[in-house]
């Protein structure tokens, strides 16, 4: 009699030669392939010495073209120069203009006072409302009598009371053309001209002036009041851009224009014409396109405000600082730009109340270099280092002259503000728009340095920018 584990070990024995003999026979039929469910492809592996199989080895899983650790991730980064302090409080963003993305953002989506950028909508607003031909027209018209003309402006600031060329405005039209063509119309009827009424009401006077403007802007000289009728930009010296400004830019015009007139005694007043009164003289402004690029390459605020009320009353407005929101977001809209959720409070940025977002301007930039609509105009009136502009004596270091020879933009400065807005194309051809500001504590002439040293890095990087 067996125990109890001879007699299983037996027949697990018999069950193995059973086995073995299959699989012989198996081998020897099929090519050493199972008939069912086993490809051939990969055959079992065979244990040396005691005829057992093993398991087979599993099949090589595909390998992807690309594996995740083959991925360049940008390793470029330019916190250093974006910490710098001399841009203090420093706001801005990158953006690439074939793909949208922000490789570099510091509050770049976050609305702020943006200062001059504020300039850049003004001109595509003006571009898209009035168009590149439109011009200002400043009129004079008969009086009630014989002794009285009308001085109307029509919100031309550029009329000037020099020769061309004398102004800071290029080729502006001027108050001698202007009263040479009223002495024509009138012959010896001028010597009778007694009084001289001004017309401004083309926008309200009571609204020249924002409450959220600092008045010392105006004894700074950058910015007059808005006013419809004005000469030189209310400059003190016309061909000063920074030149002190007054209190009362439609008396001075008419001062301005009565001694042109040759009758400089004549009473000045207040006042509109009578309607159907006849034309005696007339002249127009230059073009829009060529204010825009004025305006850009002096960042002139007081051009933007004219522009932003003409714009207004051009699109049915009534020409005041409130109406700029509606007039802005709608004309930016049609212009193919998305402006939902900024807020522009007036057209210069002078005012804490606006809040438009370094993006916002980015991506206006980036439309104006393709050439949407008319912002090629825009675009082809940036300034660009070493020529006339806001940025003529800027990047002139050896650390930054290569960067700057591929930038054009709009720089701009008010006290306790600095920004720098612009196209870059980097080393590596990448093409950039990009907006920055720098305000706070110390914000001066330094933070133009450190603005050019920033963009002088992110040239460097190309599409390696990172935003670490």
């Amino acid at each position: 009699m067996s125990s109890p584990e001879t007699a299983p070990r037996s027949a697990r024995a018999r069950i193995i030669a059973v086995v073995a003999g299959v699989v012989v026979a198996i081998v020897a039929l099929g090519g050493g392939a199972f008939a069912v469910g086993f490809s051939s492809a990969t055959p079992a592996a065979t244990a040396p010495g005691d005829g057992r199989t093993t398991d087979a080895a599993p099949a090589a899983r595909a390998r992807p073209a690309t594996l995740p650790g083959d991925i360049a991730f940008p390793t470029c980064s330019v916190s250093a120069q974006a910490k710098d302090e001399a841009l203090a409080d420093f706001a801005g963003i990158a953006i690439d203009t074939s793909t949208g993305d922000a490789p570099l953002s510091r509050d770049g989506r976050v609305g702020a006072a943006p200062g001059g950028t504020q300039l850049l909508a003004t001109a595509a607003t003006a571009l898209s409302v009035l168009g590149p031909d439109y011009t200002l027209e400043t009129r004079v018209l008969a009086g009630a009598d014989a002794t009285s003309v009308v001085l109307v402006g029509g919100g031309d600031p550029t009329l000037s009371r020099v020769a061309a060329g004398a102004s800071v405005y290029p080729n502006a039209p001027t108050l001698a053309d202007l009263a040479a063509q009223v002495r024509t119309a009138l012959g010896d009827g001028v010597a009778g001209i007694t009084t001289i009424v001004l017309d401004s009401s083309y926008w309200s006077s009571d609204d020249a002036w924002d409450d959220s403007w600092p008045t010392s802007l105006r004894s700074d000289g950058y910015l007059s009041e808005v006013t419809a009728l004005q000469t030189d930009g209310d400059r003190k010296n016309p061909a000063n851009p920074k030149s002190v400004r007054s209190d009362d830019p439609v008396m001075a015009a008419g001062l301005r224009f009565a001694k042109a007139l040759g009758v400089p005694a004549a009473t000045l007043q207040l006042g509109t014409a009578p309607p159907g009164a006849a034309e005696l003289g007339s002249v127009r402004s230059q073009p829009v396109s060529s204010l825009v690029k004025t305006m850009l390459q002096l960042g002139d605020a007081t051009l933007a405000e004219s522009l932003a009320r003409a714009s207004s009353k051009v699109s049915g407005g009534d020409g005041s600082r409130a109406s700029i929101q509606a007039i802005y977001t709608g004309a930016l809209t049609q212009a193919g730009i998305d402006a939902t959720g900024q807020t522009f409070y007036d057209g210069s940025g002078t005012s804490a109340k606006n809040a438009v977002t370094p993006a916002f301007f980015a991506h206006l930039l980036a439309a104006a270099r393709s050439g949407t609509g008319d912002l090629d105009v825009l675009y082809n009136s940036l300034s660009v280092p070493g020529e006339p502009g806001t940025l003529e004596k800027r990047f002139a270091s050896d650390a930054t002259s290569a960067a700057g020879a591929h930038l054009r933009g709009i720089a701009t400065a008010i006290p306790g503000e600095r920004t720098l807005a612009g196209l870059l194309d980097a080393g590596d051809g990448t093409s950039l728009a990009f907006a920055f500001t720098a305000t706070g504590k110390g914000v001066g002439k330094t933070s133009d340095a450190g603005f050019e040293r920033l963009i002088a890095a992110i040239a460097q990087c190309g599409a390696n920018l990172t935003n670490k």
